[in-house]
């Protein structure tokens, strides 16, 4: 049964689930700002380790499951509490997985005997979550509270209860450890007390400064006479001024920077560009500089819809100019600050393995790219061939993956095509999709009359591949990347970022290559500035400062020489790959510049009809 009045308190509870997906085996509820509660049994479950196995410092997802407007939405959350004698587990969401919009946290309470409660959880096969009317009772062995279902429920606390809280007013004055068991409608739950000591303990991040001030100290601990290289010395010391400025930095206020001050907070949302401003390197030189960066992170598409949704930022980073339009076009509309700032680009890639390069180039898909060695990085895709060996059901067994020089004996019996993140959500997964029907009709933009058909027809392209961020990417580096995503698409950054760091610590990644698709979007990412803060920020610190600019060729950008007239800053990037000893892309054959559908609206049908699927607005 669902109880009524409860449904505002539904968007704190969060569900784990197995590590190979399916039902939730758990849930758990936001408690703080950036802490969740939940079981350790749940954790341990979740992550797939024995139960005696310690956790902490283990990342796994959450799903939030019941958002305002029958939303749900993932994040990434580190485990920083861990208390198995109590069944007690604490988790801080990720730097940049802020908790989704609507999400109020649930506050703790103290809990009255035989006080009548609600109790939430996921049973199997309900993900929709399913509220349950109980009477807490008095204390039992272990210090627990024994907690009765009431006699009208129509479900018993059971399996996927065990983490929910038990909710009185808005206050969680307990939390379920154990369900009953053979019918019995009794179970138990931690009480406040216990709980609180999850939101008292230390977070993951003063740990951390208190794991950096320790490796500083053991710099000298060596006694007398003892050698400690002064640039390991520095590293100590950098690593702990960084730890104590994010540190104090989270509990000082924002404002002007100046001596005595706390830093300047620039709120951003954004997406795939969370890469630049989540960098150790950038948030120590804009600290230097009097600023931190409170980072949001959402699809691109989300981050229009928060924006115009009301979202309170000082700028957005969408990474494309479709769902920055939308924020710019409606703030105008609305007679609302708004402007914008190009900083730089980074075209849309798909990236690949050596074996599918290999059979797609004798299958006539792709060409290497002249001017490489015996190994190339880098090919040029053709996008007619490859969308039609997708639509035409053709697998890469089925085009001779496993005759490769490099795949010789392996087998895949998937379907030829790139998995994308959820074009609903994605600039990466929608540019690609426009991509995807520009070719298919002819290489011509489609109308609004061509959408609906046309979405229809390329449907079995995308159809279920869509991915919660930052999946792919984080699928394709990883040791299963092969197995798991044999094409996927990213940005060309990404890949060069991945490349350097191989190349400074293992060598060359010789088995991850690129595919440039022989059609291309101008898609520059923009920066979309709220308030005057972010305005001065985008225009004062981020496009004029050479060190932030210099970081951003370090990533992997092509950064804008002037930003005003749009010059793009491949020689530079190109020059820093080479002094990293990374090969650089040799220049295409041939590039057809394609084009989006003729409005916004155009191209939002033509995402709903080829995924069957709502686009976030």
């Amino acid at each position: 049964m669902r109880l009524r009045g409860r449904t505002e308190w539904e968007s704190a509870m969060v569900a784990f689930t197995p590590p190979g997906g399916g039902d939730a085996i758990g849930s758990g509820f936001v408690a703080g700002r950036r802490r969740i509660i939940t079981c350790a049994h749940v954790v341990s479950d979740a992550l797939g380790l024995d139960r005696a196995t310690g956790a902490t410092g283990e990342i796994l997802t959450v799903t939030f499951a019941h958002l305002p407007g029958a939303r749900a939405a993932t994040r990434d959350a580190r485990v920083s509490h861990w208390d198995p004698a109590h069944d007690l587990a604490g988790l801080d969401l990720l730097p940049g997985e802020g908790r989704p919009r609507g999400v109020r946290p649930l506050r703790l309470g103290r809990h009255v005997a035989d006080a009548e409660v609600s109790m939430f959880g996921h049973p199997p096969a309900d993900s929709g979550g399913r509220w349950v009317p109980a009477t807490l009772r008095g204390r039992v062995a272990g210090g627990l509270v024994q907690v009765d279902t009431a006699p009208e429920a129509t479900l018993a606390l059971q399996q996927g209860f065990s983490g929910g809280p038990a909710v009185v007013g808005g206050h969680v004055v307990g939390m379920l450890v154990t369900a009953g068991s053979g019918g019995r409608r009794d179970a138990r739950v931690l009480p406040y007390e216990t709980l609180r000591s999850a939101l008292s303990r230390p977070s993951a991040l003063r740990a951390s400064v208190r794991d950096a001030f320790s490796r500083y100290l053991a710099l000298f601990r060596g006694g007398p006479g003892s050698k400690v290289a002064a640039a390991t010395i520095g590293a100590g010391v950098l690593a702990l001024t960084v730890a104590l400025g994010v540190l104090i930095g989270d509990a000082l206020p924002g404002g002007p920077s100046s001596p005595g001050a706390g830093p300047t907070v620039v709120s951003g949302i954004m997406a795939s560009k969370e890469d630049y401003f989540n960098d150790a390197e950038v948030i120590r030189l804009l600290a230097e500089r009097g600023y931190r960066v409170d980072v949001t992170r959402r699809g691109s598409f989300e981050v229009a819809q928060e924006v115009i949704g009301g979202g309170e930022y000082d700028f957005a980073f969408p990474s494309g100019r479709p769902p920055a339009n939308l924020i710019t076009q409606d703030r105008r509309s609305r007679d609302l600050f708004v402007g914008s700032r190009s900083l730089f680009t980074s075209p849309l890639v798909l990236a690949s393995f050596r074996p599918y390069a290999e059979a797609l180039v004798a299958d006539g898909v792709a060409t290497p790219r002249e001017g490489q060695d015996d190994e190339p990085l880098y090919y040029d895709l053709d996008v007619d061939k490859f969308v039609e060996l997708g639509l035409e059901g053709r697998t890469w067994d089925d085009i001779g993956f496993g005759r490769t020089p490099s795949g010789e004996g392996r087998q895949n019996g998937n379907v030829v095509l790139a998995q994308t993140t959820g074009a609903g959500r994605s600039n990466s997964a929608a540019t690609y999709l426009a991509l995807v029907a520009f070719v298919a009709n002819g290489d011509t933009a489609p109308t609004p009359g061509d959408v609906a058909g046309l979405g229809r027809r390329i449907r079995p392209l995308f159809e279920g591949a869509g991915l919660p961020q930052p999946g792919i990417r984080t699928k394709y580096f990883s040791d299963e990347g092969l197995s798991q995503t044999p094409v996927a698409v990213i940005y060309e950054h990404q890949y060069f970022d991945w490349q350097v760091g191989q190349a400074r610590n293992e060598g060359l990644d010789r088995e991850r290559v690129l595919l440039y698709p022989d059609r291309e979007f101008i898609t520059d990412p923009e920066l979309v500035f709220l308030t005057e803060r972010g305005k001065t920020f985008a225009e004062d610190v981020l496009a004029e400062d050479p060190e932030l600019r210099h970081r951003m060729t370090e990533l992997g950008f092509r950064v804008y020489v002037d930003a005003t007239a749009g010059a793009s800053g491949t020689d530079q990037l190109y020059a820093y790959l080479e002094q990293q000893g990374v090969p650089v892309p040799p220049d295409p054959a041939s590039l057809t510049q394609a084009q989006f559908p003729a409005d916004t609206g155009a191209l939002t049908e033509l995402i709903e009809n080829a995924t069957n699927s709502e686009v976030e607005r």
